[in-house]
């Protein structure tokens, strides 16, 4: 409703502004030409300047009436797990309220909840990761403008935030090609930085995974992980042996991942991860077969 009326006020300015120039012209037209044509040019032009008139005082009436655009968008970020907090200010001519949430900032924006008197709404249909989110005023008249988007974000259990850690660290690693042999390699992740993979042999094996504002993306998740830091892993001849080191994990979730592994056969054997998510109080001990 308030886009129609916008967009008709815009065209009956610009016909009202043709319309005093045609007058304009015909004014000028009857002191030196035929006066009987001219009265013919007026029939036509002030009917459309009065039409125009009529025309933008309904539609400026209309604005009048319209509620305005909602402000001081909030969605909470990470404050309460499995749901996105959204307030605002109240707008004055509303009385109800929609909310609209999207994937990307400049993507489309679905509504996800209507007729709310309240100035809240608590989105509670999320997933881990990044929404973004406008409103819409209501009234008897119309609606307003969507609002200035602003991100939220569900927080996660230390669980949950392993899992969406590992995802990125999997895709990490199948990039290798020399993963399990000896020698250096440097593989790119797809948003940003690169994760660099060393092993040498004297004696034992020493392999060493760096991460280097290492950023991916899974298609099947609307979140984004940057890693840094270095896992060291050392086995005997036998295959036995420790993967020890620290990953600090920054995005939409942040913290640590500190590995304390037992390896046999070079494969996990034993130990745990240990997670600390940033804000939290104390630090989650997870198995090492977990996932």
């Amino acid at each position: 409703m308030s886009q129609f009326v916008y967009i008709d006020l815009f065209i009956t300015i610009c016909m009202l502004i043709l319309s005093v120039g045609l007058l304009a012209w015909l004014v000028r037209y009857m002191k030196s030409n035929d006066r009987a044509a001219s009265r013919k040019g007026f029939v036509w032009a002030v009917p459309m300047v009065v039409i125009s008139f009529i025309d933008i005082f309904i539609c400026i009436s209309i604005i009048m009436r319209l509620p305005e655009t909602p402000s001081a968008i909030n969605a909470s970020d990470g404050l309460y797990q499995g749901k996105v907090v959204i307030q605002w200010k109240p707008s004055p001519g509303a009385k109800t309220y929609s909310v609209l949430r999207s994937t990307e900032p400049e993507g489309q924006y679905i509504e996800i909840a209507g007729n709310i008197s309240e100035t809240s709404f608590v989105d509670t249909s999320v997933r881990p990761g990044k929404y973004y989110y406008r409103v819409v005023a209501s009234n008897d008249t119309g609606k307003s403008f969507s609002s200035e988007v602003d991100p939220g974000n569900p927080a996660v259990s230390d669980e949950e935030f392993f899992k969406l850690y590992v995802l990125t660290e999997k895709s990490a690693l199948g990039k290798l090609k020399k993963l399990g042999g000896l020698g250096h390699e440097v593989e790119k992740g797809a948003f940003g930085g690169s994760i660099t993979y060393e092993a040498r042999f004297d004696g034992r094996a020493h392999v060493t995974n760096t991460y280097s504002s290492y950023c991916d993306y899974e298609k099947s998740q609307i979140n984004s992980m940057t890693l840094n830091g270095s896992l060291i892993t050392e086995t005997d001849m036998f295959g036995k042996g420790t993967t020890t080191g620290r990953i600090d994990v920054s995005g939409t979730y942040s913290g640590s991942v500190t590995y304390n592994l037992a390896i046999d056969n070079k494969k996990k054997d034993g130990g745990c991860y240990i997670i600390r998510q940033t804000g939290r109080a104390s630090a989650k001990s997870i198995p090492w077969n977990f996932m």
